[in-house]
């Protein structure tokens, strides 16, 4: 889990995880285990996330990871679908009319 994330995941003031990317963790703890609650959660920053998964401390990554040519190959991961669009843009100035290029 991204702590660091309000609505993906994150602890209300009781100390229970809420949020987008939680749900999906119990869904698929119900539907594997048949139970929504045989789930833990574990906070890793950008740094871990990967080498966690990798070796074993974590089961399954639910979290925001761009999905990314080398981690396809060289990371060697599966990535199952995409739950949530995010974006980059390019800003430039605006494109002149065709009677005013050079």
């Amino acid at each position: 889990m991204n702590p660091g994330l309000p609505g993906f995941a994150f602890r209300d003031n009781g100390g229970h995880w809420r949020g987008f990317n939680v749900d999906f963790c119990r869904a698929l703890a119900a539907a594997v285990l048949g139970k929504p609650d045989k789930v833990t959660f574990v906070p890793l920053g950008n740094e871990e996330r990967i080498t966690a998964l990798r070796t074993g401390k974590v089961d399954v990554l639910w979290r925001n990871t761009s999905w990314t040519f080398s981690r396809d190959t060289g990371d060697q991961l599966d990535m199952a679908a995409i739950s949530y669009f995010d974006g980059q843009g390019f800003h430039g100035p605006p494109r002149p009319e065709p009677d005013q290029r050079r």
